[in-house]
């Protein structure tokens, strides 16, 4: 467990939980700038459970210094590269079937883990599987609880995929994928 705890006269935020959690969102919640519009620097504190004591005239230097723990890449690599391999494992049936599973692999390969409705009706037309209206389709996998909008951009959905349905899918998906390897 990793805590930092940044204090003031007038404020004090704590924020606590794994590693990969505050080094995740130490970045996300810009903490260099809000360290920075602190006052008070010298009451600054970041303290760590297996560290018991920090000295050190940069606090922000060990928000750097958490140590980095690289994503966990097993799935990834357990999983078929191609999109045609995992069309052809799991053999969706429904149109929102094409479209969750597609939403999948991109949400898989790309960096922000998110996908919209463009790319996958590009995707499944380039394999011959066209759905007429994609982002109807999100909606209804949406409704459903299978997938969840993370923003919109412009007139555009930002979706994810819930981790449920994505960890029985991806766990079939390594399951073939190791027996054929």
């Amino acid at each position: 467990m990793a805590k930092i705890e940044i204090k003031s006269n007038a404020v004090q935020i704590c924020i606590e939980g794994t590693e990969e959690f505050i080094d995740r969102y130490s970045v996300n919640w810009k903490l260099d700038e809000l360290v920075s519009s602190i006052t008070d620097e010298s009451q600054l504190s970041i303290k760590d459970s297996q560290i018991n004591s920090f000295d050190s005239p940069s606090p922000l230097s060990y928000v750097g210094e958490i140590p980095q723990k690289k994503p966990d890449t097993s799935n990834q690599n357990k999983l078929p590269e191609h999109f045609g391999q995992w069309i052809n494992i799991i053999d969706p049936s429904t149109d929102q079937d094409k479209v969750f599973l597609t939403g999948l692999f991109l949400e898989e390969n790309s960096e922000d883990k998110s996908f919209s409705s463009a790319p996958i009706a590009s995707l499944l037309k380039e394999h011959g599987l066209p759905v007429k209206n994609v982002s109807l389709q999100l909606q209804r996998i949406c409704d459903k609880k299978k997938i969840f909008k993370l923003k919109k951009e412009g007139n555009i959905g930002i979706y994810r995929c819930s981790a449920p349905n994505k960890k029985e899918l991806i766990e079939r998906l390594a399951s073939v994928a190791t027996e054929n390897n």
